[in-house]
């Protein structure tokens, strides 16, 4: 899972989605809101760039917004749309999701004082949530959360999308985890590694969000990552600048 800051919608899709959403509040006040066909006959170019849209900002892969493992190939209403009639053609609550976790997530809401406990990846930083399970492969709420809040959206975050539980993502996560590490161990076995080869392999390595987890979370305490900060400090710092946003 990664952050993913959102960007505007193309204004003619924008403006498009404002008045589908008036008309479905009618509907609803009316009583005669059916809202799976009502997202259905949604205009096709505006959901195409809505789309296109949570693509960009899901990078190049166009990984799924939650795993950050699958292609991301539709789009999923953080409040679900039937259950929040009101926020179906909402901007802001619009990601881009694989099949695996659509299905997991599915109309599931946890709330807390009305607030999500799900995390949203286009709001929240994954990594002041989870950490990663080198050993396992897994994503997982961090041992220890200075709020409790913060805790129980992690542990509901990971119930729900299963994050912990599901060995084709361990599978993938792992992957990205080894290639990162073989990259600084040819970074730590090389006198004088140029920084900007190094940034550029290192997010070529990752398809799954974990330079966040080394650079805003607890990846920061991975033995290699402790040894690249001693032997070339200049090169890491100059790859914290570049990376640790990813």
């Amino acid at each position: 899972m990664r952050h993913l800051p959102r960007i505007p919608l193309p204004k003619k899709a924008a403006a498009y989605f404002v008045r589908r959403q008036t008309r479905a509040n009618l509907q609803k006040a009316a009583g005669s809101l059916d809202v799976n066909k009502a997202w259905k006959e949604a205009g096709p170019v505006s959901i195409k760039a809505a789309r296109d849209t949570l693509k960009t900002m899901a990078g190049p892969r166009h990984r799924c917004m939650y795993c950050s493992d699958s292609a991301g190939t539709d789009i999923d209403h953080f409040w679900p749309k039937a259950r929040f009639h009101d926020r179906m053609f909402q901007w802001l609550n619009m990601v881009l999701c694989c099949s695996g976790c659509g299905a997991l997530k599915s109309s599931q809401f946890p709330r807390i004082n009305g607030k999500p406990l799900l995390l949203d990846p286009t709001v929240d930083d994954p990594w002041r949530f989870l950490e990663y399970s080198p050993n396992y492969g897994q994503l997982v709420p961090l041992a220890r959360s200075r709020f409790k809040v913060h805790a129980k959206r992690a542990e509901k975050t990971v119930e729900v999308l299963r994050l912990d539980e599901r060995e084709a993502l361990e599978t993938g996560y792992k992957k990205s985890y080894s290639r990162i590490m073989r990259t600084l161990d040819a970074a730590l076995a090389d006198p004088a590694p140029v920084a900007a080869t190094l940034i550029a392999d290192l997010r070529d390595d990752d398809d799954h969000g974990l330079l966040g987890w080394i650079f805003r979370g607890t990846g920061a305490n991975e033995p290699r990552v402790i040894r690249m900060r001693q032997t070339h400090p200049v090169v890491w710092q100059a790859c914290g600048h570049a990376l640790r946003n990813s």
